[in-house]
This record gives structure tokens, C-alpha cells and sequence, in this order.
């Protein structure tokens, strides 16, 4: 299938950034502000469809979406677009990115997938992507820096305690960890919980369908491990949704894609950051007026974080 051309304008033609999540509001795009950030990861062990969840949040953000994952990529295989050698890619990227570099430009490595969501693609082989995930952990701020006021969505794979999945993840603004409600991977989970927690200022968990285990109780153990709360959003299975990000959204389908369970469950994910940031917001306004740091400053440095 010849993937289509696509839009090389990233967040509209009136320069609004909806449906912000992070930003907490619309804002408008600025030439000074580089892209946001979100790094989505699996946190332990089996396949918790990390990448399913990556591209559901692309599509909810209008943001694009690159695979980072040094293992090797999917969504060429899935979506039947093209993975051969002289193809957009993540390589061709990274080779691409200097001080400077426009969205245009990037965009010139980007394909559409059918469900319209921009993304940069891996070829599937860990030997063939991990040169370039690298490359890209080392120039992230460049790429960020050539799309002003808009979304960018990291799909690392596994984030395992070291290596170059934790460099990206660190670099984020925003820090997905996605896992089953199973007794394996929510033990793998919450055991790592305050090892994530005190590296990622903005962590929520994404958890993929059903298990014997509540959301709210889910949620309770993963705030007393982490010593915070930490936002749990439940992201049903869905498979309906899923099959309908394989094809074009055009008419009722984009209506019903959009009404969908995955969707809605997704846009949970991202007000939740919203109500993260404005409780942090809220704190910083309380400590300034006190005459104390904000939480997460160092003394005698004001200002809360964007």
C-alpha cells in the first residue's frame, strides 16, 4: 500500500493546540515552544500493547508519533506501509536533524497511517532500529525544537532500569507505563514504582483491560509505593476500536472512533495529566506565597515548570 502524503502542517491551520492533556488548556502555538513530549513504555514484563496506546494518544493529540522502540518497530507491518531501505523512517530522521530543522522538513520522514495519525517508523529488526533510537535519544531536543506548539508521541517498547528507552523517557515532559491487570506484570509494575516515581515528575499508568484487580486498588498500592499519587486509567481492550485505527476515519466511522471506549479511556489519560499539572500549579502558588521553594525546586529558584 502507497502510504498518502501527509499534512505537513502538525496541529491545524489556526495554529491551536485542542485537546492540550499536558498543557492543561488550549494555548496558542508559539515559534518559541518546542514540542510536547509524552514517552509511552511498557513497565515489565508480557506485551501490554504499549504501542496501541501510543497511537490512540497521537491520534487524541493530533501529535505525531515515532517509534523509539531500540527492539525494533511494528506499525509498518501493521499498517502495510512502506519498510523498505530508501522509505521515511526514523533513520532517515535522525540523520536529518540539525539546529534549525523545520517541520517541514521532518515531515518530509513521515508516514500516514490509515486511521490519519502521522508517525515515524522502524523497520522491524532490533539490529536495523537501534542506531537510530540512540541517535534519536541524542537529538530529541532538536526534533522537539522544529515542531513549535506541538505534540510529539514517544513509543519506546520496554523501559527497562538503563539504556537508551530511560534516556528518552527522561527527556519527556509526560511518562506513560502501560500493563496488564495481571498478578506478573502488576507485581513487575508496582515493584518499580518508586524507582519511576522519583525519576519521572509527570508518571501516570495506563492499565489494558481487565483483570482481578480494581482500578482503585490498583491505583491506592501504586500511591503508596510511589509515596504520591500517581494517576491509573483503566484503557479497555476495545478490539472494535482497534480495527477501526487499520482503516481511513471517514464519515460515522471517525464519529463512532472518537466516541469509542479506547478513545474516551484516552482522553481520561490526558485530563489526568491536566489535573496533575494544576495541582502541581497549586502548590507552587501556595509555597511561593509562603516564602518557601515549590515543590520540586531547589531553594532560591522561582517559577513553576511548564
Amino acid at each position: 500500500m502507497k502510504p498518502a502524503t501527509p499534512d505537513p502542517t502538525p496541529n491545524g491551520q489556526d495554529g491551536v493546540i485542542r485537546d492540550a492533556g499536558l498543557a492543561g488548556r488550549e494555548r496558542q502555538a508559539s515559534p518559541d515552544a518546542g514540542a510536547v513530549c509524552w514517552a509511552i513504555a511498557a513497565a515489565g514484563h508480557g506485551a501490554p500493547g504499549a504501542t496501541t496506546v501510543g497511537v490512540a494518544v497521537a491520534a487524541a493529540v493530533a501529535g505525531l508519533l515515532v517509534e523509539a522502540d531500540i527492539d525494533g518497530g511494528v506499525l509498518g507491518a501493521r499498517y502495510g506501509c512502506w519498510l523498505h531501505d530508501e522509505a521515511p523512517s526514523l533513520a532517515s530522521l535522525v540523520a536529518s536533524l540539525r539546529p534549525g530543522v523545520t517541520a517541514a522538513a521532518v515531515n518530509d520522514h513521515v508516514q500516514l497511517l490509515p486511521s490519519g495519525v502521522r508517525a515515524v517508523l522502524l523497520p522491524p529488526s532490533a539490529e536495523d532500529a537501534a542506531g537510530a533510537v540512540e541517535h534519536l535519544a541524542f537529538n530529541l531536543d532538536l526534533l522537539r525544537a522544529a515542531l513549535p506548539g506541538g505534540r510529539l508521541v514517544l513509543d519506546l517498547g520496554r523501559l527497562h532500569a538503563a539504556g537508551t528507552a530511560l534516556d528518552l523517557a527522561s527527556a519527556a515532559d509526560a511518562v506513560v507505563v502501560v500493563a496488564r491487570p495481571t498478578v506478573e506484570e502488576l507485581a513487575g509494575l508496582l515493584a518499580r514504582m518508586p524507582h519511576l516515581a522519583a525519576r519521572f515528575e509527570r508518571l501516570a499508568v495506563a492499565i489494558r483491560g481487565d483483570g482481578p484487580y480494581r482500578q482503585a486498588e490498583i491505583r491506592a498500592e501504586a500511591a503508596a509505593r510511589a509515596g504520591r499519587a500517581v494517576p491509573v486509567v483503566t484503557i479497555p481492550e476495545d478490539p472494535r476500536t482497534v480495527r477501526g485505527l487499520a482503516v481511513p476515519p471517514e464519515g460515522r466511522r471517525a464519529h463512532r472512533l472518537e466516541r469509542s471506549p479506547l478513545m474516551r479511556a484516552v482522553r481520561e489519560l490526558c485530563n489526568a495529566f491536566r489535573v496533575q499539572e494544576t495541582a502541581e500549579a497549586g502548590e507552587a502558588t501556595t509555597a511561593e506565597s509562603a516564602g518557601r521553594p515549590a515543590p520540586g525546586q531547589p531553594a532560591g529558584v522561582g517559577g513553576v515548570r511548564p
